[in-house]
């Protein structure tokens, strides 16, 4: 038993005195340093990193970049970040990380020739677009959803194009823009032409153009067939009433004062339904045109003002025809009915929910009267001067 524990002893000291001799290895203090050079220009793949490292000038270590790469430096490179792992003793790991940055490409120049509508409201324009810089093809995309290089049988407007080159590494998109100016309005050349595409004819009637055939457009200002952001029921005319196929001639449509006045107060040069530039005429500015007519010589011979503005091909042009009312029906009879923008207050200055309209029937004169709004009568318009 005494032998026993001195045996015991002995190799108790003996691995005491191993694990005291034996010296475990260092982790040393590992810098990593990298030096980059960018991409020459955009989309080039001459760019570079260099790796430094310092600690392991007498330790085996091996280098792993995030490209795959396993040398100390990297070049060929484009724009991008790239890490680099160092591992070493096996197990010990230094990371470090550069981002090369390359300069903004030259933009595509863009070169727009116009060739403006030949007259007001004409859609013979045209918009002939040429590209350079970039990478060939190039492809485009017009506000009116043509992706076609060119535009032909435009109206005038703002027309917005998106241009994309083929650059490999990444496209060059370049966004331009070009306004057709209208050319100016002509009155008895140039006729007026609604959102929807009806034409009217103007005439020229002392200082005043008018429409010469009822308004019968279906959708209020603003509206563009062409546009597939608008949601044509907030551009539908509420109130707008149609007798047979009137609708599609020089009857035109029946509107109420509300639908007319699209929302605007009684006042004067109310736009209205009406398009851009143009408006409802007013209550003084039917008497205006009433008191021109009244004198011989203007808008045909004598003094009697319906019959220089009564019926196809009037003396004046004006060309009044029986287009009737709506109320509770449509009435046809021989009668042609205008709203006013004015109407028809108390003696306190208050609403009587009426309007004043002008009336145009057998009568040697051009009769005034005021009516509730839900009464559905025509509408010419007048320019903006």
């Amino acid at each position: 038993m005494k032998r026993f524990k001195i045996i015991f002893s002995i190799i108790a000291a003996l691995i005491f005195i191993t694990g005291c001799t034996e010296e475990e290895e260092a982790i040393p203090n590992v810098k990593l340093t990298l030096e980059t050079n960018n991409p020459s220009s955009y989309g080039a793949s001459d760019g570079s990193v260099d790796l430094s490292i310092t600690g392991l000038e007498d330790t085996p270590f091996e280098i792993f970049w995030s490209n795959g790469a396993t040398d100390q430096d990297i070049s060929g490179l484009k724009a991008g970040t790239y890490s680099v792992k160092v591992i070493y003793l096996d197990k010990a790991v230094a990371n470090k990380t550069a981002v090369l940055t390359e300069p903004e490409p030259e933009p595509l120049a863009l070169d727009f020739s116009v060739t403006p509508p030949s007259k007001w409201g004409y859609s013979n324009a045209s918009i002939e677009l040429n590209v350079s810089n970039g990478v060939e093809p190039y492809s485009f995309e017009w506000n009116t959803g043509s992706t076609s290089q060119n535009l032909e049988n435009i109206k005038a407007g703002v027309y917005s194009v998106v241009v994309s080159d083929s650059n490999p590494h990444k496209p060059v998109v370049t966004e331009g823009t070009v306004v057709i100016e209208q050319p100016e309005f002509v009155c008895e050349r140039d006729s007026l032409v609604d959102a929807d595409g009806f034409r009217y004819p103007t005439v020229k009637l002392g200082n005043q153009c008018w429409t010469t055939v009822n308004l019968k457009t279906e959708h209020k200002p603003g509206w563009n067939p062409d546009d597939p952001a608008l949601d044509e029921s907030e551009y539908l005319i509420d109130g707008r009433f149609c007798d047979a196929l009137n609708c599609n001639n020089d009857m035109g449509a029946h509107y109420t004062w509300n639908a007319a006045m699209n929302g605007e107060t009684s006042g004067g040069m109310v736009q209205g339904i009406a398009p851009q530039g143009w408006h409802i005429p007013s209550r003084e500015e039917w008497k205006e045109l009433n008191d021109w007519l009244k004198i011989d010589g203007n808008g045909g011979d004598g003094t009697n003002v319906p019959n220089k503005i009564r019926g196809e091909n009037s003396p004046s042009g004006f060309d009044a025809l029986y287009a009737g009312n709506w109320g509770y029906g449509v009435f046809t009879g021989e009668l042609a009915a205008f709203w006013t923008s004015t109407e028809f207050l108390d003696a306190e200055g208050k609403s009587t929910g009426e309007a004043y309209y002008r009336l145009i029937n057998q009568f040697p004169l051009m009769g005034e009267g005021h009516d509730i709004k839900e009464k559905g009568l025509s509408v010419r318009l007048l320019l903006n001067e």
